[in-house]
């Protein structure tokens, strides 16, 4: 076995994928799609990971259960939350709008929103939004 077959990662489900890098990635192919090696190299550099079929599969299985790291509170009834949150949602600042409704399940414990998986965040920004 290679050194580097152990220190890929290895994706099965939404909840392996980090959201906030799935963001960039997708920055970053924008309008070379159909590049594959490119594409490649892109997953490699931002997953760590060179399977691509894997990858792939883990892009679209959904979880049975979402593992929260944090949790997570949208009580848009206090009118600044909801303007600050149509702000970030219009600006399309995801970052912002995540640190927004996301908050730590312990005092002491701080936040950290590049640890959010593309599931948890798929559920938070549903459940904002519903209606889009």
């Amino acid at each position: 076995m290679k050194l580097s077959q152990v220190t890929e990662r290895i994706y099965k489900t939404k909840n392996d994928i980090p959201y906030i890098k799935l963001l960039a990635f997708g920055k970053e192919v924008k309008g070379r799609e159909t590049d594959i090696d490119f594409i490649e190299q892109m997953v490699k550099k931002y997953f760590n990971t060179s399977d691509m079929v894997k990858f792939h599969k883990a892009l679209e299985t959904d979880p049975k259960r979402i593992k929260f790291r944090y949790k997570f509170v949208v009580d848009l009834s206090i009118i600044n939350d909801y303007i600050d949150a149509e702000i970030f949602q219009g600006e399309n600042d995801i970052e912002a709008l995540l640190r927004m409704f996301v908050k730590p399940n312990h005092r002491f414990e701080k936040v950290d929103v590049h640890k959010i998986s593309y599931a948890e965040a798929e559920h938070i920004l549903k459940s904002f939004s519903p209606a889009y």
